[in-house]
């Protein structure tokens, strides 16, 4: 199997910083080389755009169902294979009330390792390409902001040049299987919450990322960006720094005038930025909606979500049509997060938020929408301009990665001395030593018993039904080894067992949970429901 390479420091020169700033990062491309090539996959992965049908709507799910993957391929010379780069990246804290120490990992993944796979994080199939410096420049405050935007971009550009280059003129890479085949590396997705993305699309923390929020909502596609920052840095010196801010913001641009993604082919922040569950839906819910209710509880905002227009039916000081624009809004946002779309549910999807927006004003009319200085008498939220632009399925959530933020930043951490100078460098030792001895662990299973590295499935009709493909791979060829491995928590179908109801649309679940205070059992039903077809 394959390696990565490992990763490298690499001191940047900046002016007006007391010592070199270092970068760790592993080269792009190699990682995608790795990836691609890892055999744990090769019973998981796919090479060409394809048309799913269900009865007579098309579904769109994994990338290569989308029409932009035709789009691609059409591009790409005769017999080439596309390997889809998903990025993720955020800003963490590591450390806990004092010490103020963060972390900025960059995320890859490939497209072709199908989603069901890709979403677990106990499937490896993310790593950690770099952590980007979080450096204290010797400036005033107002330009903090944008010297780590260009050191961002600058950063990027370094590790993943070579993925440009593949981008346009392929790269010969080995599959799962061991055959060779030409590649081609565009950038499609790239999973970040509002601040990060304005941060990618280089635009200032008032403009949408996505689209000019104007009446029409036209997007704003990445010419465009670059247009505004070439005829700005024709006029403006780009390291005129305090001349150039304030240019740049009159144009609702951040000030980076080279964007790392500026000669990556096909790659346009108002495509591979799509919706995001987590941040886009979920955290808005509790940031806005919950609050518009009043009635709120301590529980997460997904669980109020299920229940918030029942909570809010016949509560004094609101009418039908603040009830109504609730429920539209949060059937909105259960609809967004189905696994896969057709034609059909994209309109629904597209009537429940024209009928939000129909019947918001009873909001406002209910004094429900309050800041800091009392009441707000208008929308301008910018994650509700987000949902017209709204193309993210649930595979894009968030939510792996702010699990990779735990495993690859947080838990690390609490394992290295936790000086500034060089707690990075000690949490990447931790990560290469921990893939290291994951792999070894796997190789010398595999050797010991004379079994070939090639995860092939002999018959056809052999199913892979392990929900983590290691330990497929390993139950499959040493069933009596499949103790060495810990794979996911098995995902129970109440519609296999339990109580069902008469048409075999709904299951109960029934978990029984002792109160400590009374001594007595409390008996939770969960309701399973399943759309008929």
């Amino acid at each position: 199997m394959e390696q990565a390479e490992g990763c490298a420091a690499t001191g940047l020169e900046v002016r007006n910083h007391h010592r070199p700033i270092e970068l760790i990062w592993r080269d792009g491309l190699q990682v995608v080389k790795d990836l691609f090539a890892n055999p744990i996959f090769s019973n998981h992965m796919m090479y060409d755009p394809h048309i799913v049908m269900t009865r007579s709507e098309r579904e769109y799910g994994e990338f290569f169902t989308a029409n932009r993957a035709f789009t691609i391929q059409n591009n790409l010379p005769e017999g080439a294979t596309m390997i889809p780069i998903i990025l993720a990246s955020d800003k963490t804290p590591v450390t806990k009330m004092s010490g103020g120490l963060e972390m900025h990992p960059v995320f890859l993944t490939i497209g072709n390792i199908q989603s069901e796979v890709r979403m677990k994080a106990t499937a490896h199939a993310w790593r950690c390409v770099a952590f980007i410096p979080i450096p204290k420049f010797d400036v005033h405050a107002d330009f903090q902001t944008l010297l780590h935007a260009r050191l961002f971009h600058k950063c990027m550009d370094m590790i993943f040049a070579k993925c440009k280059m593949a981008t346009r003129i392929g790269e010969y890479m080995s599959d799962p299987m061991g055959y060779i085949r030409h590649c081609f590396t565009p950038l499609v997705a790239y999973t970040a919450d509002l601040p990060e993305a304005q941060l990618i699309a280089c635009v200032s923390k008032n403009a949408s990322p996505l689209t000019m929020a104007t009446q029409s909502f036209p997007r704003r596609t990445g010419d465009h960006t670059l247009k505004l920052i070439y005829d700005l840095c024709q006029r403006v010196d780009p390291w005129n720094v305090r001349l150039f801010q304030r240019k740049a913001k009159a144009l609702l641009l951040s000030g980076v005038h080279q964007p790392y993604w500026r000669d990556w082919p096909y790659a346009d922040p108002s495509s591979f930025l799509p919706g995001e569950l987590l941040h886009t839906c979920h955290k808005f819910f509790g940031d806005h909606p919950l609050k518009w209710c009043k009635e709120m509880t301590c529980r997460e905002h997904r669980d109020i979500e299920r229940t918030i227009v029942a909570t809010i039916a016949g509560a004094a000081n609101t009418t039908p049509n603040f009830v109504h624009a609730i429920r539209f809004l949060t059937e909105f946002i259960y609809q967004a997060q189905s696994p896969v779309h057709t034609d059909s549910s994209i309109d629904a999807m597209v009537r429940s938020l024209d009928e939000f927006h129909r019947l918001k004003q009873a909001i406002l009319d209910a004094g429900a929408r309050r800041g800091k200085s009392g009441t707000i008498n208008n929308f301008s939220i910018p994650k509700i301009e987000l949902f017209h632009s709204f193309a993210g399925l649930l595979q894009f959530s968030a939510d792996v990665s702010e699990r990779l933020l735990i495993t690859h930043c947080k838990y690390p951490f609490e394992r290295t001395s936790r000086q500034a100078r060089n707690f990075t460098l000690q949490v990447v030792q931790i990560l290469n030593r921990d893939e290291t001895m994951r792999r070894f662990n796997l190789y010398t299973l595999l050797h010991s018993h004379g079994t070939p590295l090639v995860n092939a499935i002999a018959t056809e009709d052999s199913i892979v039904a392990e929900t983590d493909p290691t330990l497929a791979w390993i139950a499959r060829v040493l069933p009596a080894e499949q103790k060495r491995f810990h794979g996911p928590r098995p995902i129970r179908n109440h519609f296999l067992k339990g109580v069902l109801s008469v048409e075999s649309n709904a299951a109960f679940h029934l978990t029984v949970s002792p109160d400590r205070r009374t001594g007595t059992l409390i008996y939770f039903m969960e309701i399973k429901l399943i759309r008929c077809r």
